[in-house]
């Protein structure tokens, strides 16, 4: 979940100029997902706060920059019903500090 967009500017760039940055594939596509789902601290925020450690990644990533617009893949109804439930996730201060260690950006 550390995209290395963040590391080389380029979110820091769409953030200053007003862009939009597309989050492509951003719990991990077909392959990486497993690491999302078994990842513990996102376990355990999700658990916390009655989400998916699915959920609370694209909650994370909208919380963090306005510019970020995820768009995760879905080839299940369920699914891309879980991915919109992300959005009214609140992420409090407190979980925000735990999921920004876990993944610094």
């Amino acid at each position: 979940m550390t995209p290395t967009s963040w590391k080389n500017g380029v979110i820091a760039h769409c953030r200053r100029n007003n862009i939009a940055f597309i989050a492509y594939s951003p719990v991990g596509g077909h392959f990486g997902k497993a690491q999302v789902e078994h990842n513990p601290t996102l376990k355990k925020v999700g658990q916390q706060i009655g989400a998916t450690p699915f959920q609370v990644s694209l909650a994370w990533l909208l919380r963090k920059s306005d510019v970020i617009i995820p768009i995760p893949g879905a080839s299940r109804i369920e699914s891309a019903l879980s991915s919109i439930a992300a959005m009214d996730l609140e992420l409090n201060d407190q979980s925000m500090a735990v999921l920004d260690r876990a993944f610094p950006t």
